[in-house]
């Protein structure tokens, strides 16, 4: 009876660990599409147009989550988006600032406008700051989004 209850155990474990890899692996296989035609960069696909410069991050193992950014040519600003499983939509955005060399990591909504949660947390002078920076940035955000978008298709 109690090697019965044993093997029950070690089957239980085994079935979800099967469960997690293969759904993992489906997840991972998920982003390929986006990386077609994109050459590997250590750990990220990319590729550079005369409009923007793109990246496609895989999911690393054991995490479901990658993401694909869009970038200005000139480095100072990049748009992070987080797909959520199977990628098949965005779930969170992320915008990246440089300004003067400082830069600013800051989530926002769809529509590139700040977006009040936990995991912005600046201080005052900062908070207003980035407020301004996106507001004048806000064109350009929008415009690289829709490339975005018509890059993936997400």
């Amino acid at each position: 009876m109690k090697l019965k209850k044993v093997y029950a155990v070690i089957g239980i474990i085994v079935v979800s660990l099967l469960i997690f890899h293969g759904v993992w692996y489906v997840n991972q296989k998920a982003y390929e599409p986006y990386c077609e035609g994109y050459d590997l960069y250590f750990t990220a696909y990319g590729k550079t147009t005369d409009q923007a410069q793109y990246t496609v991050s895989l999911p690393k193992y054991p995490q479901f989550t990658g993401n694909v950014a869009i970038g200005n040519l000139e480095d100072t600003l990049a748009i992070i988006m987080w797909p959520g499983l199977f990628a098949k939509e965005i779930k969170e955005y992320g915008v990246t600032l440089v300004d003067q060399g400082i830069g600013y990591e800051v989530y926002v909504d769809e529509k590139m406008n700040y977006l009040e949660t936990k995991k912005n947390q600046f201080l005052s002078d900062e908070r207003e700051t980035v407020e301004q920076l996106l507001e004048q940035h806000h064109a350009e955000l929008v415009n690289m989004r829709e490339l975005a978008k018509g890059e993936w298709g997400l």
